[in-house]
């Protein structure tokens, strides 16, 4: 059987069992164009470790390609159409989550201080854009913040 009717066969089944299934089916579209028009049980180790490396670093997506790669395989195997997964057993090693930064009152008090220099004379209002920078800046209202809207609309103006 073609891997490409296996994955195929493989997707109305989930989206049979009421899943969405979107995000799975375009990571197996990517496999089977990947590999080709190739009978399943012609897909190799190397294939699947060439898919799941792609030309970038290791990240949570190579795990999500793995995870959908797996997926297939349970269901080919246990159909039959398939005899052995071509998955790889050790996986390499994901960066560490990234930990977001929060920024204290004084720090972001700091960063809407040097706004003005960053957008030359024009000072946007709190709340809105400033028109004269090249990327739209947009200014949020902090609790901590005591600024006249008025004033800030003058100075745009201006």
């Amino acid at each position: 059987m073609k891997l490409h009717d296996v994955v195929a066969e493989y997707v109305a089944y989930k989206r049979a069992l009421g899943m969405r299934f979107d995000t799975d089916a375009d990571i197996l579209g990517s496999f089977c164009h990947r590999v080709g028009e190739v009978p399943l049980i012609c897909v190799t180790a190397d294939h699947a470790r060439t898919f799941l490396d792609g030309g970038s670093p290791v990240s949570s997506y190579w795990k999500r390609k793995y995870t959908a790669l797996a997926g297939l395989y349970r269901f080919a195997l246990s159909r039959g159409y398939a005899s052995v997964s071509v998955l790889p057993s050790r996986h390499p090693q994901l960066p560490p989550a990234l930990v977001p930064y929060i920024y204290s009152q004084a720090e972001i008090k700091r960063l809407l201080d040097a706004t003005p220099g960053a957008c030359g004379r024009q000072v946007p209002p709190i709340g809105g854009v400033c028109v004269s920078c090249p990327a739209p800046a947009v200014i949020w209202r902090l609790p901590s913040t005591r600024r006249s809207i008025a004033s800030d609309d003058e100075r745009c103006r201006s």
